[in-house]
């Protein structure tokens, strides 16, 4: 509005100065004036060129962000909240692998809560169980896994004979 306010003071200055002009007026002096306002117009014309640019640009952004926000709230009926038999609480999604090895892929419940979908990673792999931590927010796991809780390894006494 402030443009417009502008826009309607310099008509009415023009008014003014045309009428200056026919009543015998200073020329030059109303010339002057008449550069000076339109000066101002110019920039402010450029200003709000400025801010049409930096709304677009807003605008742009929010609508990116809602349509990532609509394919997250499509999706997350694929995924379930679930908490693991090592106490990790987690959101799991079956079969993103291939055939018959397809494993459940597990997310990062903190992350998940704000639309943000982080792949929880393995980084200390054990026996029957994995530690694990989220790359977004550094949480830590603890994940089953099937490589056998336990095992040990028996040593037959007739193989060790002949040493």
């Amino acid at each position: 509005m402030k443009l417009l306010d502008r826009v309607d003071g310099l008509m009415a200055f023009t008014k003014a100065t045309i009428d200056i002009a026919r009543g015998g007026g200073d020329p030059a002096t109303v010339v002057i004036a008449l550069r000076e306002r339109l000066q101002t117009l110019r920039e402010d014309l450029l200003t709000v060129r400025e801010e049409v640019t930096t709304l677009r640009e807003e605008k742009r952004e929010l609508e990116e962000r809602l349509a990532q926000r609509a394919e997250f709230e499509s999706e997350r009926h694929m995924y379930t909240l679930v908490t693991l038999e090592t106490g990790s609480v987690v959101y799991k999604r079956d079969g993103l692998g291939q055939g018959a090895n397809s494993k459940p892929v597990y997310f990062c419940a903190h992350c998940f809560e704000k639309r943000r979908r982080s792949i929880i990673q393995v980084n200390k792999p054990g026996f029957g169980e994995d530690g694990a931590y989220c790359p977004e927010c550094s949480a830590t796991f603890i994940l089953p896994n099937d490589k056998g809780r336990g095992e040990s390894f028996i040593f037959s006494t007739e193989r060790t004979r002949g040493f």
